[in-house]
């Protein structure tokens, strides 16, 4: 769906609205690129790697776990300025990058060319785009406008196209229906919740009482299963450090929520996996000893979750509640299970991302806005 609404006073580039859009920005970059051709001599690599830095590589890390059911070579994704020994002749290489500047991105294309690879450019222009059009390499162009975050669904699609064209993957299109179906009836669910209602009940400077936030954090403060919408979520973790906690196999989610939470809600978060969370992270939840009262937990999990992992999942809570530390869980519904891990991850991305939006609404920041990143960036290319 795509929201057809003025931006908030909050939300002066209408994140939410690119958010809500997502399910139509990919389904209308897959009807764009699913027919890429590629030279023949791109095809049935023995290798991919994908090279990209935040919101551009994120495409690449969702393609390579939602279809690592069905790829019959690996498929890794690198944010360096380095690619690893292996890349070589008999691989292919992806480079993304939205603004075509990314200099790690650009540094990446450079030796994937030393070595030997062929070599697919995605991106809106800019010097990977004449880089590549001067190796006389295949060009993926995505759309220009707005934050390379809110155009995760056509970096994810051409990533997609790209394993497609080259012989690794098919049924994409399938699945991609599926997924962008149940997304789309999250985001109209989400729409429907009025985020200007609540925030005119609420003060920007709202800080809880030690009593009532020790009354949030025991058990029976967790939200239900499948239940809370994320707006809900969203005041229940407002102003507290955020754990996300996934299975191993949608680690890509944890970093998409991560990311998310920090870039548009402004907001710290970390994100660890199951089962090696098991092996070394549950040790230490008992100290500090105050953390339990500015940190909240969310495991996510799916249809697809292995059997073994959902029993450590309930174990690693128990731990959690004898930390006095709340935790709550959110699960891709039972009807994305046809599209698989890709469909399983493209709807807890959706959640995900709308989150963040509200947890910016809640904080009264703009979500688009990173003047850190854009400071930091800019004492990067003066090298002060």
């Amino acid at each position: 769906m795509t929201r057809a609404m003025t931006p908030l006073p909050w939300d002066e580039e209408d994140m939410l609205g690119a958010v809500h859009g997502l399910p139509d920005q990919l389904a209308d970059a897959w009807a764009r690129y699913r027919d890429l051709r590629l030279p023949p001599e791109f095809s049935t690599p023995r290798s991919v790697v994908i090279a990209g830095m935040g919101g551009s590589a994120i495409g690449g890390d969702i393609a390579a776990a939602g279809l690592a059911d069905a790829l019959p070579a690996p498929v890794v994704v690198v944010r360096d300025y380095r690619l690893p020994s292996w890349v070589g002749p008999d691989s292919l290489f992806i480079a993304s990058s939205f603004s075509g500047n990314t200099e790690e991105t650009l540094a990446a294309w450079a030796e994937a060319g030393r070595r030997g690879a062929d070599r697919v450019a995605l991106t809106t222009g800019g010097a990977l785009a004449e880089r590549a059009r001067a190796s006389e390499a295949p060009v993926v162009r995505l759309i220009p406008g707005g934050a390379p975050r809110a155009a995760f669904g056509q970096s994810l699609a051409g990533v997609l196209a790209v394993l497609s064209a080259a012989g690794l993957a098919g049924g994409i299109g399938g699945r991609l229906a599926l997924a962008t179906t149940a997304m789309r009836a999250l985001a109209t669910a989400d729409a429907l919740e009025d985020p200007e209602a609540e925030a005119a009940t609420e003060t920007n400077a709202h800080h809880r009482s030690e009593s009532d936030n020790r009354a949030d954090t025991g058990a029976t403060a967790v939200p239900p299963l499948h239940a809370p919408l994320p707006t809900e979520l969203a005041r229940w973790l407002r102003d507290q450090l955020v754990q996300i906690i996934t299975p191993e196999a949608l680690s890509s989610v944890g970093r998409r929520w991560k990311a998310q939470l920090n870039e548009n809600a402004k907001q710290s978060a970390v994100w660890d996996c199951l089962p090696e969370l098991n092996h070394n992270s549950v040790v230490g939840y008992g100290r500090p000893t105050a953390i339990a009262d500015i940190a909240r937990t969310v495991f996510l999990t799916g249809p697809s979750t292995h059997p073994r992992i959902v029993r450590r999942m309930g174990l690693t809570a128990e731990l959690l509640d004898q930390a006095a530390w709340a935790h709550a869980t959110i699960a891709a519904p039972e009807d994305v299970a046809a599209g698989g891990l890709l469909a399983e991850a493209l709807w807890l991305v959706q959640y995900g991302d709308l989150l963040s939006v509200h947890l910016a609404r809640a904080h009264a920041v703009d979500p688009t806005p990173i003047p850190s990143l854009i400071a930091l960036k800019a004492r990067l290319a003066s090298r002060a």
